[in-house]
């Protein structure tokens, strides 16, 4: 949208989305917050399309796995993550492409009690930024527990809530407390991330950024 407004272009004639995801639009998010999304969405007459996968990109268009094509000009391709080769040649059982660990973060198959796996590569819990964060806290204090002949407790999660942007404005807050849409979400959606800029450069001129945005 912004784009059109820099260039003057017709919104109705050169922007059409299309979505395509194996289950729903934000399936980690309460499931209220991925209906809100797929409205939101249609609102703006993307089309989005679930239950099916991308089976291959062409010069100008793209083959679903459903076997309809949809024909484009410019292809983005924003996917989920997908396991690095070297999880692959390791010799530990994986599931849905993770490594399967235990409650102290240890591969369990082959058993092995000094080889641990956490991030995005190992576990069940969603790939996210936090999950990981809370990962790697532990793992420094079990190792400095076993350091002092130590039992180390086992690895336990604590969901803060997720966010996400849909743009136009509009966000996603799945917090413990509450379940969020909108407006209002976006704008918490900003104060939580810039809580999270290190540089005082930053949090001057991230927020200009947005002031243009919002404006333009």
């Amino acid at each position: 949208m912004y784009a059109c407004a820099c260039y003057a272009l017709p919104r109705s004639n050169m922007l059409r989305f299309s979505i395509t995801y194996l289950r729903c639009l934000f399936s980690t998010f309460d499931t209220t917050l991925s209906e809100y999304t797929m409205k939101t969405f249609k609102s703006r007459k993307i089309d989005v399309r679930t239950g099916v996968s991308v089976k291959e990109v062409r010069a100008r268009e793209m083959l679903l796995s459903d076997g309809s094509v949809v024909p484009f000009g410019v292809g983005v391709w924003s996917t989920g993550l997908s396991p690095i080769p070297l999880v692959k040649k390791l010799p530990f059982k994986t599931e849905r492409s993770r490594i399967l660990i235990d409650e102290y973060l240890r591969v369990v198959d082959p058993p092995f009690d000094n080889i641990h796996a956490l991030g995005d590569c190992a576990g069940a819990l969603p790939a996210t930024a936090q999950v990981a964060e809370q990962m790697g806290a532990y793992m420094a204090e079990n190792l400095n527990a076993k350091g002092k002949g130590k039992e180390p407790k086992p690895f336990l999660f604590v969901n803060r809530g997720m966010l996400a942007y849909i743009g136009g404005h509009r966000a996603l807050a799945d917090l413990p407390q509450a379940k969020q849409s909108g407006f209002f979400a976006w704008l918490f959606w900003n104060a939580a991330y810039l809580t999270k800029l290190v540089s005082l450069r930053n949090r001057i001129m991230i927020p200009m950024y947005w002031f243009k945005s919002y404006i333009s």
